[in-house]
């Protein structure tokens, strides 16, 4: 079954991009050994903060992975343009197109650096959650998710 967007919460994104945020602060001080995975986890960050500020105003309609699509629409929306944001959504972009952030890509591309990306990373964030506290509290579109998460089984009786 494909996924409704339209009737995701603009909180069950942001709970996920706040997730994906951690991690990657968390991780900073590897970066020498561990750079992608690093990246991949803002990158998202980035992504699902986003959607989530889309949400908000239920203007989220289509499916992307497109950081630039999802900046520009967010601005559209009345998300601030702001000059260091827009420079890291561009320099990232020829890597997120081709998942390069996910996958090894054959093609020159560019990104920022890495505490550039971080900061930029965690503006959207609080940006998305001063509107998200600013936007009048509504009436959930969806019921409770379960996921239930299974332990190994032990041989103990």
């Amino acid at each position: 079954m494909k996924p409704d967007y339209e009737t995701y919460e603009p909180e069950s994104f942001l709970k996920f991009s706040k997730e994906y945020n951690l991690a990657a602060t968390k991780l900073i001080p590897f970066h020498q050994d561990v750079n992608s995975p690093i990246y991949f986890l803002f990158m998202h960050s980035i992504e699902l903060s986003f959607k989530a500020y889309l949400n908000i105003g239920g203007s989220f309609k289509k499916k992307t992975h497109s950081l630039r699509d999802l900046y520009e629409e967010s601005v559209r929306n009345g998300f601030p343009s702001i000059p260091l944001i827009k420079n890291v959504i561009e320099l990232s972009e020829s890597m997120n197109e081709f998942h390069g952030f996910r996958y090894f890509i054959f093609k020159s591309s560019m990104r920022p650096e890495i505490n550039y990306l971080a900061e930029a990373a965690n503006m959207i964030l609080e940006l998305v959650i001063k509107e998200l506290d600013k936007s009048p509290k509504r009436k959930p579109k969806s019921g409770v998710v379960g996921i239930v998460t299974w332990h190994k089984p032990s041989n103990k009786p």
